[in-house]
């Protein structure tokens, strides 16, 4: 009998671990080329993550479960319902794609598991915190702090793996070059303008060679008359000469641009969305095109995750990020779709209203029936052709 009844559930605390230890420096981040927080501090990089991240993490979740070949739709499972209540559903998605992203996994420890062993608690596990040991062929053995974990009470969603490896590579590991090359143009052009860069002008004393609060003066009165943007007369001895930035010095700028561009590469973005420069061919006939491409290009990293959550469901049970939620049409678009699916009886009036964010009304839950609708009367071959002879008349007529 006790296979038919819930066990009890289990609860699990922080204090069933021994202690993690201190985190590693910046400097030591598991031995990565570029760590974390140098990688994040590069523009393009956080651009990159906090575009997918805000895009995945804010769409709506909906829940399903299937019945022979229908999916219906079911309240959210103990996991995500807790999630939802606390307002935290949005922050855990974002440690899981923001791990994904920077380390090329997303691993998680199984917390407070119910009565049929499924997780109401996930904590997202930082880099330094798990390592696995793939030595054994097809059996990974799994350490959190150093300390052997069972697989089963692992979540693991890795990016892209190799054969015989259970982690996936870490773009931050594969690209520090590109990355490290970022960071230095861009430490190159703050501590250019922090240094005022070169000066404007030279205005240069032809015949003598001025004191220091001579040139101070001089300088100083060109400045004024440079402001006042009056013309500039100079007698036969002083001579003026704009300073252009050598351009072997501005290719700090083309190596930001070049950076932007392979990291939006690396990620599968649209380079302008991260200050990149546009694909000769990529162009946006309306803001509906541009939305449909921004989520294609997330959607790998969505159904990742969706199929990691959904083997940590119970059985034909699934979770889904609804990307159509967050294209929206202009409204002409809009209610001519609705109109189409209410006349085939794939949407009710009350389906169209909860879009457009209108309370339900009475009766609105009724389908249409296609094969009711009124079809238009088909008149025979003779008469079709009189008929047209008839409408070709009129129009001869109209014309004279």
């Amino acid at each position: 009998m006790s296979l038919f009844r819930r066990s009890k559930p289990e609860q699990r605390v922080m204090s069933d671990w021994r202690p993690f230890g201190d985190m590693p420096s910046d400097s030591d981040d598991s031995g990565q080329g570029v760590s974390e927080q140098r990688a994040l501090s590069l523009s393009y990089v956080y651009a990159a993550i906090r575009h997918i991240v805000d895009h995945g993490t804010t769409l709506p979740l909906d829940f399903t479960r299937k019945d022979g070949e229908l999916r219906r739709p079911i309240s959210p499972t103990p996991l995500f319902r807790n999630l939802q209540e606390q307002g935290q559903l949005e922050a855990w998605l974002g440690q899981a794609m923001t791990s994904l992203l920077i380390h090329g996994n997303a691993v998680g420890y199984k917390f407070g598991l119910d009565g049929y062993g499924l997780p109401t608690q996930i904590l997202w596990l930082p880099r330094w915190r798990y390592s696995v040991d793939d030595s054994v062929l097809g059996a990974p053995r799994w350490f959190v702090n150093g300390v052997p974990v069972s697989p089963q009470d692992i979540v693991h969603i890795p990016w892209i793996t190799v054969a015989g490896r259970t982690l996936g590579l870490s773009p931050l590991e594969h690209f520090a070059t590109t990355v490290s090359a970022g960071l230095n143009a861009q430490k190159f052009g703050a501590r250019w303008f922090k240094n005022g860069g070169f000066p404007p002008a030279v205005f240069k004393n032809e015949r003598q060679v001025l004191p220091e609060g001579a040139a101070e003066a001089a300088a100083a009165k060109l400045q004024r008359t440079i402001d006042r943007g009056r013309p500039l007369v100079t007698g036969a001895d002083w001579s003026f000469t704009p300073v252009s930035i050598p351009p072997n010095q501005a290719a700090f700028v083309e190596t930001q641009k070049l950076t932007a561009d392979q990291v939006a590469a690396i990620y599968g973005v649209d380079p302008t969305e991260i200050g990149g420069q546009p694909p000769g061919s990529l162009t946006y006939t309306t803001d509906e095109t541009r939305q449909i491409k921004r989520m294609a290009n997330i959607q790998p990293y969505l159904i990742r995750l969706e199929r990691a959550f959904a083997s940590i469901m119970p059985s034909r049970q699934f979770v889904r990020f609804n990307t159509d939620a967050y294209i929206r049409a202009d409204i002409a678009t809009r209610y001519s779709v609705y109109q189409l699916g209410l006349s085939m009886g794939i949407l009710n009036r009350n389906t169209v209203r909860a879009n457009e964010d209108l309370p339900p009304i009475a009766g609105g839950e009724a389908y249409a029936d296609p094969s009711a609708a009124p079809k238009q009367q088909q008149l025979p071959a003779a008469d079709q052709q009189q008929d047209g002879t008839r409408r070709l008349s009129l129009i001869h007529e109209e014309n004279a």
